[in-house]
């Protein structure tokens, strides 16, 4: 049983080999991964959002029992998988400069002696010696950086020193413990404060940047997710509202699978899904006689509004007046969806968004 077991866990590959040595980690997935599951939240939190505007008192041990359990576990894996790009991120700059400033191989002398004397180290070598642990990592370049032995390029990388071991502190918890959950206003500001514009400094720089869909597939130049998010927190009062919006509009654009950028290469593709997406949402526009329109993240004839009446009634409790209104708005083809409460807060104007027509709300 031990000979199969050891088998199993040999027959894999390295990623630096199948990509010819375009892809030597995965650092730039882990950062999508943590950026997805970071805009993913936006949806989970739509019940605690809704239940906010309705009771703009309600206590903060309310809320934390409005935040879901897919609040949880997308807040989590936003954490962690974050925490994973920085680490992988940190340790191939060491490796960078030696291997032995990542690995330790105090117990392979062999391996020791190679290393130490510049020879040739297979990778099989290398993964049979234990990496040096993340806290670690960060000390070894807050040390090179003070004392400038780094390449200038990661010079900013000084400034974040606190908040990735902050980070580092925060993924053990969730981790070790799995007990700790941030709320969602602290989630926002770490991500809006600190962990995206440290992302968009690395990026430039990296050897993964290319791969990375870090841009979403939204095909609406007038909405920058990301520099919105950030620049809600610089000033004094962020909308944390609009930051929810940017969120689900990022979270839709996730989803969106045509991608304008590859059209003269999956042009047939995006055209099948355009062409599906808005023959459901002609189906449901005619169904509910409502009305369509342009979905501002895909680009689509796609996005349908659904509608409601508000009835006024008397102390005998008939109607005595009707008011129509939109429900909410969704799209058939990437899912960005609006619901009533956020569209209250466009309506009057509690959130600056002019990206659907306004008659169309």
């Amino acid at each position: 049983m031990g000979r199969n077991l050891d088998s199993l866990f040999k027959d894999g590959y390295y990623l630096n080999d199948v990509s010819d040595g375009y892809v030597k980690s995965l650092a730039g997935f882990s950062l999508s991964n943590a950026m997805r599951a970071y805009f993913r939240t936006s949806v989970d939190l739509d019940y605690l959002k809704n239940a906010e505007s309705i009771n703009q008192s309600m206590s903060q041990e309310s809320k934390d029992k409005h935040h879901s359990g897919s609040y949880a576990t997308d807040a989590s894996d936003a954490i962690t998988h974050y925490h994973h790009f920085l680490e992988l991120y940190l340790k191939g700059i060491l490796v960078k400069e030696h291997k032995l400033m990542a690995y330790d191989a105090s117990k392979k002398p062999s391996i020791l002696y190679k290393l130490v004397k510049g020879e040739q180290v297979n990778d099989d070598e290398i993964e049979s010696l234990k990496m040096i642990e993340f806290s670690e990592a960060i000390e070894r370049i807050d040390v090179l950086l003070r004392e400038n032995k780094l390449d200038q390029k990661y010079a900013f990388l000084a400034g974040y020193i606190d908040v990735m071991k902050k980070v580092n502190t925060l993924r053990n918890r969730i981790t070790h413990r799995g007990a700790y959950i941030l709320r969602s206003q602290a989630l926002d500001k770490l991500f809006g404060v600190y962990l995206i514009p440290l992302a968009k400094q690395i990026l430039p720089i990296s050897d993964f940047s290319t791969i990375l869909k870090w841009n979403f597939n939204l095909c609406n130049n007038n909405i920058d997710p990301y520099g919105t998010i950030v620049n809600e927190y610089q000033q004094t009062c962020p909308n944390t509202l609009n930051v929810h919006l940017m969120k689900l509009i990022g979270n839709a654009a996730y989803n969106n699978e045509i991608n304008p950028d590859l059209d003269n290469i999956l042009h047939q593709f995006n055209k099948e899904k355009r062409e599906k997406a808005e023959n459901m949402a002609g189906a449901e526009e005619r169904y509910l006689q409502s009305n369509r329109t342009i979905c501002p993240v895909c680009g689509c004839e796609t996005l349908v509004s659904v509608k409601d009446t508000y009835d006024e009634t008397d102390e005998n409790d008939n109607t005595i007046n009707s008011q129509p209104y939109v429900e909410s708005v969704h799209c058939h083809q990437c899912g960005f969806e609006l619901k009533n409460w956020l569209l209250n807060k466009i309506r009057t104007g509690a959130i600056q968004f002019n990206q659907i027509p306004q008659g169309f709300i």
